[in-house]
């Protein structure tokens, strides 16, 4: 048996943020690899694969995930992020929190 190799996982939110400014924000990234490189890929690189199944979920080519999405209770945009040690996500999260709130 092949084991899996380690996932952590990282979440936050942006506080009174707009939920349709949270969609438009979210659809002008969907599709877009280049906008979402430009937003994203100084942290983790290419883009490998995206999901518009529940927000924008961003895989990229190191293995990292960043998954926006907004609250479906709140004026709230969601932010959760994977890697590989509890170190990088952490890290990877904070830095994800930093790139949204330039979205305000």
């Amino acid at each position: 048996m092949t084991a899996l190799p380690p996932r952590f996982t990282a979440s936050d939110r942006l506080k009174e943020f707009p939920t349709e400014q949270a969609r438009a924000r979210i659809q002008a990234l969907s599709g877009d690899v280049g906008a979402i490189e430009a937003a994203f890929g100084q942290l983790c690189g290419k883009v490998k694969v995206t999901d518009t199944t529940d927000g924008l979920r961003i895989g990229f080519a190191n293995g990292e995930i960043v998954h926006l999405r907004p609250s479906g209770n709140a004026p709230e945009l969601r932010c959760y992020n994977e890697a590989a040690t509890p170190q990088r996500v952490q890290e990877l999260n904070k830095a994800c929190m930093d790139v949204l709130a330039g979205w305000r």
